[in-house]
């Protein structure tokens, strides 16, 4: 045989002619066949299981067992169901063709054979053979992978309307073979009834218009289980370039869209409050930005912090703060009305969200308002809804919201821009004090821009030396000399001048700058009081104020310890005052605190005693000195009942506890009278100096030092 068939086949000769089986057996043998004989139907059908003939050459007319019966029980058999089989016949009639043809047999040829003819016959039936087998083993692997891939398909006839499915697509549909006519309408009945409008318009417009398409849909299968599938279409044309048929594939994607979801939903979702997270609200927020651009609609952005979250972490524990934050989210989703905020899912196309930023920041996207009012509406039901206490773990939880608003278009037209200015407007509620809104305007933008400048230059003001102290004299009142100064800041900055200290320290304070500062001026203070006592100049102490930030650091007493040894400044000369506030931080840890810098020798004063958290009665589980009385309650001593009841009180408790009383913001001979009288020991104010840069200061100690020992007055001189 040539090259284009190599494999040696396998032919037997089903013949009671023996001279037909020897020129078979000689000529086909010659060709590379291998050949078996057998004599009649019933020895064949004995001997073909052992010899697996790859075709069989069948005579008709045979005894005991003619070719049409052993044809027949040839095809009943699954293994030769294929076989190709040539039927060898005398007979030239065409009844007898058709009978051959009947019973199943694949070629005919008559008798007497040419046998080269039949050699071609024989390779084009192997060839067709083999055709078939791979066309059926195709056809085997296509339902078998389209099982696999969950996959059917059918085809319309757009003429005839008729349609044919595949095996698979009936099992997709939970129907059997039998049960439903193959048509569009018993597809379209299975499928989900939100989603029948959307796959009957897509198949019209492909009737209309045929073009490649694609939709995704639900169906129901026969157990009402519901698969989420998508339908692939594509057209085929005639000669003319006419559309005959269209043919559609079915997949179900149930599984993989789970899990798209699945990914999704970790991709886009809080993991902790199951709320959507930043990058999904930022997703939504563009969506809402365009259509409002578009249709000149309103957007509103809230952006919500918690007030003191990281008190509740610290006293009960990021457990019990968890907890917080998932009934706080709860919370929201109450406080918001479905028309306001519905609660956003993957395929939902309302444009109101809810999100968690991250830790306690909460943004809500508000698209179906007309106002600002309707947007503040909101924000007062959050205030009044998150303000009430949480019950965790048999604990009472107390947190408060601050929230900012901004608004498309007036606060911004991009959602980078609208979340910035309700951040802004946030941080502004909560310098404002807490537990309140406010909406982003143009002021509060030039204020924040003048903030961030005045930060930016703060940042380096000690290197540029642009920062200066000033000293205000404090007067003892049973001598009427100077017994000491409390270290006052100025920064004078070049481009922005004279920056008073109640608009510098705030931002220092909340920039952390106020560290650094903060020990700048405690070094520099110290420096400045030792060189005056090394110049013979006599006073008790230098008075410094203290921050929250710096009180509150663990290492803040070594510090103190190291700036005096540098210095070389005695201990007992510097007092540092710290506000009544900053003890309601952390008792415990201003206790411990308080006794360490009190070992190191310092002197210690509450600063604007009056105004703060602390009853008269923790005083005494603090180390202190001295109680400065704050100036509100010195201005209206001489003519206010109450401001007098208030201020003799706190002398006579001081005394009770043996410490020193100093009254701030002194200004009129009469408040100075009045506390003389009732025993004050200490003074400062505009009526003894105003604070005094250290040149001024220097020439006011010439003439208002005194001696350690009190025994008289001491002058010095420059």
């Amino acid at each position: 045989m040539n090259e284009e068939n190599n494999k040696r086949y396998k032919v037997m000769i089903i013949d009671d002619n023996d001279t037909i089986r020897m020129l078979a057996q000689e000529f086909l043998s010659q060709e590379g066949f291998i050949v078996s004989e057998a004599v009649n139907g019933l020895q064949a059908l004995e001997i073909i299981d052992s010899i697996g003939p790859d075709i069989i050459l069948l005579d008709v007319e045979m005894p005991e067992l003619n070719g049409f019966e052993t044809c027949i029980r040839l095809r009943t058999s699954v293994q030769y169901r294929s076989t190709p089989i040539l039927m060898l016949t005398g007979l030239d009639d065409s009844q007898s063709i058709d009978r051959a043809f009947t019973v199943g047999a694949t070629e005919f040829a008559t008798k007497p054979l040419n046998w080269t003819l039949l050699r071609h016959r024989l390779r084009y039936m192997l060839r067709a053979s083999e055709t078939i087998n791979q066309l059926g083993e195709s056809q085997h692997s296509l339902v078998a992978a389209q099982r696999i891939a969950q996959m059917g398909n059918w085809r319309l006839d757009v003429t005839t309307g008729l349609m044919e499915y595949s095996e698979h697509l009936y099992t997709l549909l939970g129907i059997q073979v039998d049960q439903s006519p193959s048509t569009f309408d018993t597809l379209l009945s299975s499928v989900h009834s939100e989603d029948k409008d959307s796959v009957q318009l897509w198949i019209d417009e492909a009737r209309k218009s045929p073009q490649e398409s694609n939709i995704d849909h639900r169906i129901i299968n026969g157990d009402s289980s519901v698969l989420n599938v998508t339908q692939q279409l594509e057209p085929e044309y005639d000669s003319n370039g006419e559309v005959i048929f269209l043919h559609g594939i079915v997949q179900d994607v149930t599984e993989r869209r789970k899990a798209e979801d699945k990914i999704f939903h970790l991709a886009y979702y809080d993991s902790l409050t199951d709320l959507p997270n930043r990058e999904l609200f930022k997703s939504e927020l563009d969506r809402v930005l365009a259509n409002a651009i578009e249709n000149a609609g309103v957007v509103a952005v809230l952006f919500i912090d918690l007030d003191d979250f990281k008190k509740v972490n610290d006293t009960f524990g990021h457990c019990v703060g968890d907890q917080l934050l998932q009934k706080v989210s709860r919370r929201l989703e109450n406080s918001v009305r479905r028309i306001d905020a519905p609660h956003c899912k993957r395929y939902d196309t309302q444009d109101e969200v809810i999100a968690r930023m991250g830790g306690d920041e909460y943004t809500i996207l508000l698209s179906s308002i007309n106002n600002a009012k309707e947007a503040e509406q909101v924000a007062s039901r959050i205030l009044q809804n998150l303000s009430k206490p949480y019950k965790i773990d048999s604990n009472d939880v107390f947190t408060s919201p601050s929230v900012g608003i901004a608004l498309y278009p007036d606060s911004g037209d991009t959602a980078d821009e609208l979340l910035k200015n309700a951040d802004m407007a946030m941080y502004c509620a909560k310098r404002g004090g807490k537990n309140l809104y406010m909406t982003h305007d143009r002021e509060m933008s030039e204020e924040v821009q003048r903030r961030h400048k005045l930060d930016s230059q703060l940042r380096g003001a000690i290197d540029r030396g642009e920062l200066h102290l000033h000293y205000q004299p404090q007067q003892n009142l049973s001598n009427g000399l100077m017994d000491g100064m409390e270290v006052l800041l100025r920064w004078n900055n070049v481009e922005l001048g004279n920056v008073p200290p109640f608009v510098f320290i705030p931002i220092a304070e909340e920039s952390g700058l106020i560290v650094a500062i903060g020990e700048w001026v405690m070094r520099t203070a110290c420096y400045e009081a030792k060189q005056w006592l090394n110049d013979g100049f006599i006073f008790s102490r230098v008075a410094v104020n203290i921050s929250v930030l710096q009180f509150l650091r663990p290492d803040f007493p070594d510090l103190v310890a190291s700036i005096l040894e540098e210095s070389g400044l005695e201990p007992n000369s510097l007092e540092l005052e710290i506000t009544e506030s900053l003890l309601a931080v952390d008792t415990e840890h201003a206790v411990q605190t308080l006794r360490k810098l009190k070992a190191i020798g310092v002197q210690l004063s509450i600063d604007d005693f009056g105004t703060g958290y602390s009853s008269l009665s923790q005083l005494k589980n603090y180390p202190i000195d001295r109680l400065k009385i704050d100036k509100s309650f010195i201005d209206g001593i001489a003519f206010n009942v109450e401001d007098a009841a208030i201020v003799n009180a706190i002398i006579a408790m001081a005394k009770s506890m043996k410490l020193k009383v100093l009254a701030e913001g002194v200004e009129t001979v009469e408040q100075l009278g009045y506390l003389k009288e009732n025993h004050c020991d200490e003074v400062q104010g505009f009526f003894l100096s105003h604070p005094l840069p250290k040149d001024d200061m220097r020439h006011f100690l010439i003439t208002h030092s005194i001696s350690t020992d009190n025994s008289k007055d001491q002058r010095k001189s420059a």
